[in-house]
């Protein structure tokens, strides 16, 4: 039996399927307050979220757009009033059962007390049962409201007002009172003085193990950003946080870097963390009023249309547009994504986003090899920790996973990728995803000598080596997917990936080459974020690298 989302996340039973809005949002029947309405729809759509990255991404997706759709509908009047027609002309009442009834005697008779239930009929409450003599059949009658006599209530009037007036009284006694009477130790507990023992004094803390700065090694190109060998941590020593005393960088006010890290007036690298918190944020927030426009334009589109159909377009619309504004999810199959103008308009808005979130990421990427190369590790490990919750918590606003396309573009099919580079020997380790690339420069493929047959160059590349490094995100990776590499090189090319050698090839190529990589070669990838390590020698002549990754599924 496979998955069944609305029962293991909403509950519905398949025997109510297709499931109304009422019970998707686990309402009564016909429920028509607007606050009860709205937070049933809250706390659904905030249990479907938690599924949105995982295996049934895909499902949570659907659930969503049906749970925001049922809200929309639910909470305007018009609306909800010809849903409720429909739903009774189709007879969808769907009465939740009866609690089993309760039997309590009251004199001769048996109480039938039905259990309470939202959807349950009130007439209920005010049946009887009472047995008959002789054949022992069973009647009901109603039940008469006997009010109590006056005495009685006038006994239980009084009993209230006597504990109130109590709880009153020891009230102010304890406010107003003396003091004594609030806390007074009894007279028989005597303490000697001379027998008081003061508390031991904390012992000091040890000072903080500094550990001395460390000369570039030589050949230049950055250095890698391994820990030391013997850090506190390997020490097995309880090392504080970035905010306990005795740290290393001066003591200040804290503010606020914009990824959640906390920092210290005067720090450069956590200013700069700011400021792409404040780039990426200005770049959301233009992306998404740019798809707010299209659907405007979508909606302006359906109101002239007035073809057969034209209402219901335009609410279709008009969902996807609220449901997109309120909890940014983005339209699948129907209403605007029929038109190929929203298509672009969304595609175009998910290439701004993806492209903001990797610069961001890059940007936590150079904090951590700043902060290390520093000496501040336990800075490092925090801001390492920070990207890593920023990705996954932006990867609910991307697109679903990819299951076919372009991983990494060449220059020729563009747009051309931006890399990291440098002409001059990096120390071991410069395949290693965390590897310090501060001193590299950027540049934008193809990288080679102008002159070079079928490349487009983008970066001048004139020496005896490079060396290149950029990222890579990945999608799980099935036994299905393919991986093909297109590349262009003059002259030897070694390609690593995540610090594992991918390819090798001597000489050169005239034109652009498509391997398909093994099985092998495609465990090197992991799920997400992958790092792509190029090292390109010439001898001599026209000179020049370029490559791309491609995505497919077995046919």
């Amino acid at each position: 039996m496979g998955f069944d989302p609305y029962e293991t996340w909403l509950g519905i039973p398949p025997d109510r399927r297709p499931p109304t809005h009422y019970d998707l949002l686990g309402l009564a029947p016909y429920e028509s307050d607007p606050a009860t309405i709205d937070q049933a729809a809250l706390r659904r759509m905030s249990k479907v979220r938690q599924h949105q990255i995982g295996p049934h991404s895909d499902q949570s997706q659907e659930i969503l757009s049906e749970l925001a759709r049922a809200r929309l509908i639910l909470m305007d009047p018009d609306r909800r009033t010809d849903y409720d027609a429909k739903l009774r002309a189709r007879g969808e009442t769907r009465p939740g059962p009866l609690v089993a009834p309760q039997k309590v005697r009251n004199g001769d008779a048996l109480l039938l007390r039905p259990g309470r239930h939202e959807d349950a009929p009130d007439v209920l409450a005010s049946l009887s049962l009472t047995e008959q003599a002789g054949d022992g059949a069973l009647s009901l009658r109603s039940v008469s409201n006997k009010r109590p006599s006056w005495w009685k209530r006038g006994l239980v009037l009084g009993a209230v007002v006597a504990t109130h007036a109590a709880l009153l009284g020891a009230f102010l006694l304890y406010v107003f009172g003396p003091p004594n009477l609030k806390q007074k130790a009894p007279d028989s507990v005597r303490v000697d003085p001379d027998r008081l023992t003061p508390p031991p004094k904390p012992k000091p803390a040890p000072p903080p193990v500094v550990e001395p700065p460390r000369a570039d090694p030589p050949g230049g190109g950055g250095k890698s950003a391994a820990p030391p060998a013997a850090t506190n941590r390997d020490r097995g020593k309880n090392v504080g946080g970035p905010f306990d005393a005795g740290r290393d960088e001066p003591q200040g006010k804290d503010a606020d870097s914009g990824g959640g890290i906390r920092l210290s007036n005067g720090d450069a690298i956590a200013e700069q963390l700011r400021r792409s918190k404040e780039t990426y944020e200005a770049a959301q927030k233009a992306a998404t009023e740019d798809l707010l426009k299209a659907f405007d334009k979508q909606i302006d589109f359906a109101k002239r249309d007035r073809k057969p159909g034209w209402k219901a377009r335009l609410r279709d619309i008009q969902d996807e547009k609220l449901a997109f504004k309120d909890d940014h999810v983005l339209p699948k199959s129907s209403g605007g994504m029929k038109s190929a103008i929203m298509r672009s308009a969304i595609n175009k808005h998910e290439k701004e986003m993806t492209n903001a979130r990797d610069k961001r990421s890059n940007e936590y990427e150079k904090a951590v090899g700043d902060y290390l190369k520093q000496g501040k590790n336990a800075r490092a490990t925090e801001v390492r920790q920070e990207g890593q919750a920023f990705l996954q918590r932006t990867a609910a606003l991307l697109a679903k996973p990819m299951v076919e396309g372009v991983l990494l573009p060449t220059a020729e099919l563009g747009p051309p990728r931006e890399w990291l580079y440098t002409t001059v020997k990096p120390v071991p380790g410069w395949t290693a995803p965390q590897f310090d690339t501060r001193d590299w420069a950027t540049g934008i493929a193809a990288f080679g000598s102008e002159g070079t047959s079928n490349i487009r160059i983008g970066t001048l590349w004139n020496t005896e080596a490079i060396w290149l490094r950029t990222s890579v995100d990945v999608p799980r990776l099935s036994p299905d997917h393919v991986i093909i590499l297109r590349l262009r090189h003059d002259e030897d090319v070694k390609i690593y990936v995540n610090g594992e050698l991918l390819i090798q090839l001597p000489w050169w190529n005239n034109n652009y080459d498509e391997i398909v990589l093994t099985d092998a070669q495609k465990s090197l990838f992991c799920e997400g974020r992958n790092t792509l390590a190029v090292n390109c020698t010439n001898k001599g002549g026209a000179q020049g690298i370029d490559l791309g990754l491609t995505l497919f599924l077995k046919k």
